[in-house]
């Protein structure tokens, strides 16, 4: 069987107009989309793998019906808002990165993410396979529309 691409036309092209290939993808608005995937998906109690959160304690519900007023039957991570809302967003014109802004909030997400101190497993901090499809369709649309620019 043998394969062929355009690669090395590509390659070129890319050359020839001074640029190069990280230029066409807009990482701003991937590392964007990635979060708003993270933070939809943690509030309605679902994790990375597509499941429901474990159920929160007894004693927690009681805590969240009466201090917060809301509903203890979703699993949403949110008590104060601060964790969630440390969520950062950085970019560059190569890549995205996601992370929480400071130590304390980082180690409460450490704590629900991976299980620790007691805590029931809750992977919330990545992106499922869906997810990672949708923002891999995103960067191939960002580079058609660089590679079409600049030919």
């Amino acid at each position: 069987m043998k394969i062929e691409t355009n690669a090395a036309k590509v390659a070129t092209a890319i050359r020839r107009a001074g640029r190069v290939a990280s230029d066409g993808i807009r990482f701003d608005r991937i590392g964007i989309k990635a979060n708003q995937f993270i933070l939809d998906r943690t509030a309605n109690g679902i994790g990375v793998d597509g499941s429901e959160f474990q159920e929160y304690s007894d004693s927690y519900k009681q805590y969240k019906a009466e201090r917060l007023g809301v509903s203890p039957d979703v699993v949403d991570l949110y008590d104060s808002g601060n964790m969630m809302g440390s969520l950062v967003v950085e970019s560059d014109n190569v890549s995205a990165t996601l992370f929480f802004a400071d130590r304390v909030n980082n180690d409460k997400a450490a704590t629900h993410n991976e299980g620790l101190d007691g805590m029931p497993k809750r992977e919330f901090f990545g992106l499922s396979n869906d997810e990672q499809g949708f923002i891999a369709g995103m960067m191939r649309n960002d580079m058609s529309k660089f590679l079409n620019d600049i030919t």
